[in-house]
């Protein structure tokens, strides 16, 4: 069975959010994932308080190895002379943080990443295998994010993505004289498809930035957050929980699925519409409140080519599986309920009354309706 969940947390500061929806895989026939075996690369504070903390959280990782820039010098020769002081060396501060706690580690070549094999057991596809990036300061090549699968290459970034992709997110937040900033955990893509362009797994916000603030002053809060939010995703991540994403506008609009159940029934009369295609989705403005209601894929866990049947998935009892959503959250935008959501679409949709969501939803697997985390739909 599939259910939906949703997980929103408080922080002690009544003004932050911790925004992380999974969709949770809950039957007795999915066992918990095995714990992860972690490449961790970073380089400074930012990422020693992520690996501090997934340290902490010993039930997630049976090894880590860290990865770090290597050491640099730094500083600077008098003009038009040469300077007979000797320049200071950059060491990595997560460099020494693994060494302290005796975890291996292993330093970027001068060349780059291009062509530089991670270390075993990383050199090699497999499902528990994660990779982590904090503040590294390198851009992952393709053929390195592919020895990892897709959905365990993530990344903690110090912004409310996506404003503020790339470098220095936190000088640029100061700089631009922001009031509020958070904190954003998602997955790593192909260079192809953008810097820090990847699905948003979970994200802070409401993170004060007072008026008189430095990068100094800024880092260690958006640091705890980080690190903080990095254990709960790598948790969802463990129990079998994903988050809910779709896009729309051939893929250039992602868009959260946010409050949302598995509901099992017949289409409401009241919508006078034939059995959709998985993917589809309707606003019922007769239901109080409004909420959109999503036709699920069929379930293809048991086999198959896995292609998408033309209409809703039937249960066992022959009632068909729908997401019942009464929220939604557009990337880069506020979380509203569905109706607020729908008048902000484009009039000619909002006239059709259904939308396609380019990515189709995710199967659901027969189950009867009285099942835990299904309703009827009403």
């Amino acid at each position: 069975m599939l259910c939906i969940a949703r997980c929103l947390a408080r922080s002690k500061h009544s003004a932050r959010h911790v925004h992380v929806v999974t969709r949770h895989l809950a039957s007795s026939g999915i066992r918990q994932k095995d714990r992860f075996k972690i490449l961790f690369c970073g380089s400074d504070a930012f990422s020693v308080a992520s690996l501090q903390a997934v340290l902490d959280a010993r039930e997630l990782w049976e090894s880590i190895h860290v990865v770090t820039p290597r050491e640099r010098k730094i500083g600077r020769a008098g003009a038009g002379r040469q300077s007979h002081k000797p320049l200071d060396k950059y060491r990595p501060t997560l460099r020494q943080f693994a060494e302290d706690y005796d975890l291996p580690t292993s330093v970027v070549p001068g060349t780059g990443l291009r062509g530089w094999t991670p270390p075993k057991p990383f050199d090699e596809l497999s499902d528990s295998h994660l990779l982590l990036t904090a503040s590294f300061g390198h851009i992952i090549p393709n053929p390195f994010l592919d020895l990892f699968p897709a959905s365990n290459r993530l990344n903690v970034h110090p912004s409310l993505l996506p404003r503020y992709r790339g470098a220095a997110p936190i000088q640029w937040t100061i700089a631009d004289g922001e009031e509020q900033t958070g904190v954003s955990v998602q997955r790593l893509v192909r260079r192809d498809q953008g810097i820090d362009a990847g699905h948003l797994l979970g994200a802070v916000d409401g993170i004060e930035v007072p008026k008189d603030a430095t990068y100094w002053s800024l880092l260690p809060v958006l640091a705890d957050a980080g690190a903080k939010l990095l254990v709960q995703v790598l948790r969802s991540m463990l129990d079998g929980t994903e988050p809910l994403w779709t896009s729309m506008d051939q893929g250039q609009t992602k868009v959260q699925l946010t409050g949302l159940t598995v509901a099992r029934g017949p289409i409401p009369p009241s919508l006078s519409l034939q059995s959709p295609r998985p993917g589809i989705a309707f606003l019922d403005k007769h239901h109080d409140p409004k909420r959109l209601l999503v036709a699920c894929a069929p379930d293809t866990a048991s086999g198959g080519d896995g292609e998408l049947q033309s209409s809703v998935k039937e249960t066992e009892a022959g009632a068909p599986t729908w997401l019942d959503v009464s929220s939604l959250k557009t990337e880069g935008r506020k979380e509203l309920q569905a109706g607020e959501w729908w008048n902000g679409l484009p009039k000619g949709i909002r006239q059709s009354g259904k939308i396609s969501f380019d990515i189709p939803m995710p199967p659901v697997p027969a189950a009867s309706a009285s099942a835990e985390g299904d309703k009827p739909l009403r």
